[in-house]
């Protein structure tokens, strides 16, 4: 399932994207929300969640936000719409100024579109840089915790939501834990790219911890969502525990 929001408003399209998230979410308070930004697009990533089975749920939340700015990315993307379009996940497409012939290539698969031109921005305007949420997961999982620390406030910074830094991390660190038992990315059910990386950092991972940091991260969902813990706070002790 695709909707696809887009327009010369920025803002408004920002606002209409968390706005149709938190939407969803009051239906499905359980949903897992996982934000994808050009400059931090992995082909691997994507297919996987995809494919994924949610935490809770089947289905996940999928933004994938100003894809466009990253070309490569963006051709990627549009080779992934008709699989997006067949997912049980719900996929939501954010862009500012697309060609014509990009926008109709969205729409035609898309289940909703909406354009919003509220007001005109500068072509020069400047986009401040997408948040470093797998630089985060990444550092967390190799254990180097001043790297961690850094990236972890720099999010806090941008006010990311916490459903998105724990989606990173939850997925990252399920990937370690495949891979630490697996010979190949074939048998971990891997990109090549992501078993690299996750077996190369599960070397410094006993198992039990593994289990134990996943434990955590499913239980803090849960409570969060609930309302009964903070949910940065609880990261963020995540992090003093197990990042070192």
């Amino acid at each position: 399932m695709i909707l696809f929001i887009y327009g010369d408003d920025i803002k408004k399209v920002k606002e209409k994207i968390t706005a149709t998230v938190d939407a969803l979410l009051a239906k499905q308070k359980d949903a897992s929300v996982f934000k994808i930004e050009g400059g931090s697009w992995r082909s691997e990533y994507v297919q996987e969640l995809l494919n994924a089975q949610g935490l809770f749920l089947s289905k996940y939340i999928i933004v994938f936000n100003f894809i466009s700015e990253n070309k490569e990315a963006f051709s990627e993307l549009v080779d992934f719409l008709p699989q997006m379009k067949s997912a049980d996940h719900v996929c939501i497409i954010a862009e500012g100024n697309i060609t014509e012939k990009n926008k109709e290539k969205i729409k035609k698969v898309a289940q909703k579109s909406q354009e919003l031109l509220l007001k005109k921005i500068p072509i020069n305007e400047p986009r401040k840089n997408e948040a470093p949420t797998f630089a985060f997961a990444m550092s967390f999982a190799n254990r180097e915790f001043q790297k961690t620390e850094k990236y972890f406030h720099a999010l806090l910074d941008l006010k990311l939501a916490p459903e998105e830094v724990h989606g990173v991390l939850w997925w990252q660190m399920k990937a370690v834990r495949l891979a630490s038992t697996a010979q190949s990315a074939v048998g971990a059910d891997l990109g090549p790219y992501v078993f690299k990386n996750a077996k190369s950092a599960s070397l410094k991972w006993k198992a039990e911890d593994l289990d134990q940091v996943l434990n955590s991260l499913f239980e803090m969902y849960h409570l969060a969502h609930r309302g009964k813990i903070d949910f940065y706070n609880t990261i963020e002790r995540l992090i003093v525990r197990w990042g070192r």
